[in-house]
């Protein structure tokens, strides 16, 4: 019998890292960050990085001082080919989100999607801690 998987997000660090959390219906992505930033987050925009995923970006980071998240900007080059863009502090992927109502209608990352992502995009040029055999 096939079991249920809940929904994931992804949170990109500027310096690299990775966050993988649950999604609920009920989340926002505005509240994800804040938990993650542990600091309100107003102002928030949803970037389409294929018709499956979407990134949010916290519009005022560059103005609260938080560092460059390169690897934010190489992912939509990766995904997208758009031309250079500079995003600040942390980002949040989920799956693709309703335009009528972005805030509240971004569906989960499905467990494919998020173990692509970390696969193909996220894990690259970094080196990965191996399991001890003994």
């Amino acid at each position: 019998m096939p079991t249920t998987v809940e929904p994931f997000a992804l949170i990109m660090q500027p310096n690299g890292g990775f966050v993988l959390t649950d999604w609920s219906p009920d989340d926002t992505a505005a509240d994800t960050l804040t938990r993650e930033l542990a600091a309100p987050v107003a102002v928030l925009r949803p970037i389409a990085v294929d018709p499956t995923t979407t990134m949010w970006v916290d519009s005022d980071a560059r103005r609260r001082g938080l560092p460059v998240n390169y690897y934010a900007g190489w992912l939509l080059r990766m995904r997208r080919r758009t031309p250079d863009s500079s995003y600040f502090g942390p980002v949040l992927l989920t799956g693709r989100c309703d335009d009528n109502a972005p805030q509240r209608g971004a569906q989960g990352l499905t467990e494919d999607q998020a173990l692509r992502l970390l696969d193909r995009y996220l894990t690259r040029g970094i080196a990965i801690p191996e399991q001890r055999t003994r």
